[in-house]
């Protein structure tokens, strides 16, 4: 997985969701993928459209790889965003799947870029001008080049906690050690 090195956070209710854009659709090559870490107990759902200027309670974590942009490519985290949006446009989302498609009092959840779809959307922080930012509904846009790319998948991953990625790691070497010494 692109993310192994990200530590979860100590919060029982923050789900880690995996969100891909794409700049097919807007004749570019220009990809986005990101680990999104949302606390569940906090973000409102279901929901209305709402921009927000700073980064909400509910917003825990981002890592975001652009590539393939002509330029404007590059990871970026948390501190790289200003502002979130999140809708459902008065949908509830279950975020144990796919969001993508979802039901919402309008349009299927992030399958156009209308308000009838809902949103999710994150915006650059003034100190980091080079990070995508949204200029449409589920759409980013890179900073140098200003290639836009949908949304199209945004689903639930499982990261392993901390306490059980130590412990695959400590088994591991122990049956190592034990496989060399049986050799000798």
């Amino acid at each position: 997985m692109l993310f192994t090195s990200l530590v979860p956070s100590a919060n029982a209710d923050i789900q880690y969701f995996e969100a891909i854009w794409s700049g097919v659709p807007h004749g570019n090559s220009a990809t986005a993928i990101a680990l999104v870490g949302i606390d569940t107990a906090l973000i409102p759902n279901p929901d209305d459209y709402f921009e927000f200027s700073a980064l909400p309670a509910w917003f825990d974590s981002i890592t975001l790889t652009v590539s393939g942009a002509t330029s404007g490519n590059g990871t970026f985290t948390i501190s790289d965003f200003g502002g979130v949006a999140w809708g459902t446009n008065g949908g509830t989302l279950d975020f144990g799947s796919e969001l993508v498609g979802q039901s919402t009092n309008g349009d299927p959840w992030g399958t156009i870029e209308s308000f009838e779809a809902g949103d999710f959307n994150l915006f650059a922080a003034a100190e980091s001008p080079s990070a995508p930012s949204g200029t449409s509904y589920f759409q980013l846009s890179t900073a140098e080049s200003s290639e836009a790319m949908s949304l199209t998948s945004f689903s639930p991953v499982a990261i392993p906690e901390l306490a059980t990625s130590t412990l695959l790691i400590l088994c591991a070497a122990a049956m190592l050690i034990f496989f060399r010494k049986k050799k000798q």
